[in-house]
């Protein structure tokens, strides 16, 4: 797979090699990249490579995760374990979900742009950030799985000490919570005991 993913990298390369694209300096985007310009064919190739054939590959590849997931539970689940092997089913199933949805969500707006301003008469702004979003998407995706995944969740809260300074936040709030209800009490008692030292006098 990995020898695949390198095989079309360097032939897309090749061919500008070829004469078929160019490379050069994106001044919409600022960066240096395949020059979207050079030839439109070869920019809904590589929109198509880049983006569209590996949003349906991940998303069969998951469906078919999904689906091995469900039919290993329906054969090894028991009565008692039923109900939390469904819990995990419906937790995986989320999960790949989302991190579907984020993948597509970042890049499909990168590989429409590149086709549709075919005579480069989009903005600056729209290109920079259309970008810098569909570069984003690697960065949100610990973020699924913190957010999604307990055990992920737990061992990052471990190793970025996370734990800890939730747990001397909840034990700060609750010691001044605690000395804020003694206060409180010590006065109230204060006030009974004031009404009645002025009833017996009266």
């Amino acid at each position: 797979m990995c020898a695949c993913l390198y095989g079309v990298g360097t032939t897309l390369v090749l061919l500008n090699l070829a004469g078929i694209g160019d490379h050069s300096f994106d001044r919409k985007s600022l960066e240096c990249i395949w020059d979207r310009m050079a030839t439109f064919a070869y920019t809904v190739v590589f929109s198509v490579t880049l983006v569209w054939i590996p949003i349906i590959i991940i998303g069969f590849s998951y469906l078919n995760i999904y689906i091995a997931v469900r039919r290993s539970d329906r054969r090894v689940s028991r009565a008692i374990t039923i109900q939390k092997k469904g819990k995990r089913s419906t937790s995986l199933a989320k999960t790949l979900f989302i991190i579907y949805a984020v993948f597509a969500t970042c890049w499909i707006p990168y590989a429409l742009i590149i086709v549709v301003d075919r005579h480069n008469s989009f903005s600056h702004i729209a290109h920079v950030y259309v970008t810098m979003f569909a570069h984003l998407h690697p960065s949100i995706n610990w973020l699924v799985y913190y957010a999604t995944n307990k055990k992920f969740k737990k061992a990052f809260d471990r190793i970025a000490h996370l734990n800890k300074c939730f747990c001397r936040c909840v034990q700060g709030q609750r010691e001044e919570s605690g000395s804020s209800s003694g206060v409180s009490s010590t006065s109230g008692t204060l006030n009974t005991l004031a009404k009645a030292s002025t009833e017996s006098a009266f």
